[in-house]
Parts: structure tokens; sequence; C-alpha cells
């Protein structure tokens, strides 16, 4: 049994009831539990049911160089047009931890829903804002009612910035992080816990070129 026939059940022993009333408050009573009947139903159609979970990803290290060989000192999405990533250890002067997250958002509501802001605590330093594919910043995803969409979001956390902190050894071992994702019709963060998994850490030999990797085209 659905809410309406519930409702629709319970409201009948009251109608009957109002058999011996006068013609307008029985019309009266009918329209008020009308109202009351498709109200509750929308309520209960249109509720939130955003439900956001880790699908896979990638972990790697890697440094970002120019194409004559001088490793940048500006943020690797800043000079994306002269830059090649190249694996490399995770003690390197130069290294970036790169997460590469895929996302499964399945919206089970009627109403449709958006995620609007990314970023992820590394520590106790400054959370890291979102990319996404071809790394340019993520300005949010649309997500329709009853669908579901594949969200690709990187994070790049330098050694110089990132490197004394605990996590800059991302492995199952470690305490998961919280990806905070802001989205339309909750207004606040929802926190999905990031733990690697063994397909997110293919091994790349140091010095093998990985910017399709990092980019996330790959």
């Amino acid at each position: 049994m659905d809410l309406v026939d519930f409702i629709s059940a319970r409201a009948a022993p009251i109608l009957s009831s109002l058999s011996n009333t006068p013609a307008w408050v029985a019309s009266l009573v009918g329209v008020v539990l009308g109202f009351g009947l498709y109200g509750t139903r929308d309520l209960w159609r249109n509720r939130r049911r955003l439900r956001i979970d880790l699908a896979g990803g990638l972990i790697l290290y890697a440094r970002p160089v120019q194409a004559e060989g001088d490793v940048l000192a500006a943020q690797p999405w800043q000079v994306e047009k002269e830059k090649l990533w190249y694996a490399c250890r995770h003690d390197h002067a130069d290294a970036y931890l790169v997460l590469r997250l895929d996302l499964r958002a399945v919206n089970r509501s009627f109403l449709d829903d958006a995620v609007t802001e990314a970023a992820l605590p590394f520590g106790k330093l400054k959370p890291q804002v979102a990319l996404v594919p071809g790394y340019t910043y993520f300005y949010g995803c649309n997500i329709r009612a009853h669908s579901l969409e594949h969200i690709r979001l990187i994070f790049t956390f330098a050694r110089a910035d990132y490197g004394h902190d605990s996590h800059w050894m991302f492995t199952a071992q470690k305490e998961p992080l919280n990806l905070q994702l802001k989205t339309t019709r909750r207004r606040s963060l929802v926190a999905v816990n990031i733990k690697p998994v063994e397909d997110m850490q293919p091994v790349f030999p140091d010095g093998e070129q990985v910017t399709d990797w990092v980019k996330g085209t790959a």
C-alpha cells in the first residue's frame, strides 16, 4: 500500500460520517482533505534522495615539467599548455600527490539537484579545491531527477606544501579523507569518505609520462 492509498483508507470513515452534514460543510472538508492529500504526496515524492559514493579513481605521484625540461615553479594549472607530467617517487622534491576520484551520484528524488562545490581537506591544512578533466576548475554538476551521474574530480597536492602531513603516503592503512560536497537542495556539506582501494593505485615506472592520467582523459 502506497502513501496515497494509506491516507485514502484513513479518510474514508471521516467522509462517510459527513453524509448527514450540510453540503457546504462536506464540500469544504473534501477540499481541505484533497489539498492535504496531494500536498503530502508531493512532499513525500520530492524529498531529498541524493546519494554520492566513491566508485573508483587513481592515486599516483608525478611531477610537472616544461617542454624544455625545467620543472615548473607555479601551480600546475597556470601554465597548462607548457606542461607535461612524469611519474616519480613520493620523495622527489617536485612531486605532487594526484588523487583522481570517480564519484557515482544517484538522485532518486522527483526533483533535480546539483553539486555546486567540492573540496578535499588534507590533514590540518587548507582544503584543496577540485579540478575536472582537462585541468579546469570544478564549477558544479547538475543531477537530474531519477538519474545517475558520473563526476570525475582531480586534486593535486604539492610535496612542498603537504609532504610533511601523514596523509602524504596515502595508503589503505591511513585514515580516510573526507571529500566535502555542497549541494543545491541540502545547502550544506555532504561528506564522502575517500579511502584507497587496490584498483586506485596503478604502478608507473619512474620517469614515464602520465599526462593523460593526471588530466583525467586516460
